[in-house]
């Protein structure tokens, strides 16, 4: 009886290519948990949005349902953006004889859905959730909102509801993900009022920033 050995260079080649197998589902099973994890996220936090509204920057009870969601880097920046009113109500105190309204960008927008009336969304939907090369997640998430006070309290679609989309970036802090930026397809369609800045087209991380740096109030160019 002739015995059959395999030959050192195939069981190497064997062995890897177990190896590899192996990382790629290994790899394929983090990717989909990670997703699953990205989507419990957003969907936790749109949740809040849906129910709260909260406009402009976000502080109390609004903050400490939010806050669970966003990323460390994220909270700092809004903090500091809140030291920069707070700068502005400096240089410009009150005056009841001549009322006027700070100009900031993120004055009525909801800092997760847009700006003026989408501000308050009534429904979301997380459409899909895409992977990027640095391991982060942009997840796009589809809004609705109809008005309050028409007599039909359920959408009803096109022309009668306002449908919009805006991306969610989430990356990983500490040891779990967290939503760490937010784009709109537009911010502030009406520049009818000078002191206000054209922005459209832009992300959260650039709201923040208008007009201050470093947590101070410096106004926009031209004004």
């Amino acid at each position: 009886m002739h015995r059959t050995t395999m030959r050192p260079a195939l069981l190497i080649a064997s062995a890897a290519l177990a190896f590899s197998i192996a990382g790629q589902c290994f790899s394929q099973q983090t990717a989909t948990t990670d997703q699953q994890e990205v989507k419990a996220v957003v969907t936790k936090l749109y949740r809040q949005i849906v129910l709260r509204k909260p406009i402009g920057l976000l502080s109390g009870k609004a903050l400490e349902a939010i806050g669970p969601f966003l990323s460390r880097d994220l909270i700092e920046r809004i903090r500091v953006t809140a030291e920069c009113e707070k700068d502005f109500n400096r240089q410009y105190p009150y005056d009841p004889n001549l009322p006027m309204k700070p100009p900031f960008v993120w004055l009525e927008a909801g800092l997760f859905s847009g700006d003026n009336e989408r501000a308050g969304p009534f429904l979301f939907g997380v459409r899909r959730i895409v992977r990027q090369n640095d391991g982060s997640y942009e997840a796009y998430v589809k809004l609705k909102r109809w008005e309050e006070f028409d007599k039909y309290p359920r959408p009803r679609g096109a022309p009668y509801d306002d449908t919009w989309e805006i991306t969610v970036f989430l990356v990983r802090d500490g040891d779990h993900f967290a939503v760490n930026d937010v784009f709109y397809a537009q911010v502030y369609a009406d520049h009818s009022i000078p002191h206000y800045p054209s922005i459209e087209e832009t992300r959260l991380s650039q709201l923040l920033t208008s007009g201050c740096k470093a947590g101070k109030w410096v106004g926009y160019p031209g004004n």
